[in-house]
């Protein structure tokens, strides 16, 4: 999560850690979230197998291209971030740029 929360603030969005979102489906507790100009809430929870699972409302995020292209964008940061702390861990590994 802490790499998520790095590609959150990344872009400028402060992340919050711990809560519950209302959702069409109930409400639905989140490791992480955060809240959008105009309202609108993503959260993420760990799923069983480990993956990020998204809370959100997914009708809403389905319909505003806003949304749709921060999520693009927030996915390349993560895996970014994701693929060099994976280098930096292999022996010899040279890569020792942080993100911005």
């Amino acid at each position: 999560m802490a790499r998520l929360a790095e590609s959150l603030e990344s872009f400028g969005l402060s992340v919050h850690w711990d809560g519950e979102l209302t959702t069409p489906v109930g409400r639905q507790n989140v490791r992480l979230w955060v809240r959008l100009e105009g309202g609108q809430q993503l959260g993420w929870r760990s799923g069983i197998d480990g993956t990020l699972e998204l809370v959100a409302d997914l009708e809403r995020v389905s319909r505003d291209h806003t949304l749709q292209a921060l999520l693009s964008r927030l996915t390349r940061a993560y895996a970014a971030r994701q693929a060099l702390d994976e280098l930096q861990q292999c022996p010899g590994a040279i890569a020792d740029t942080p993100l911005a």
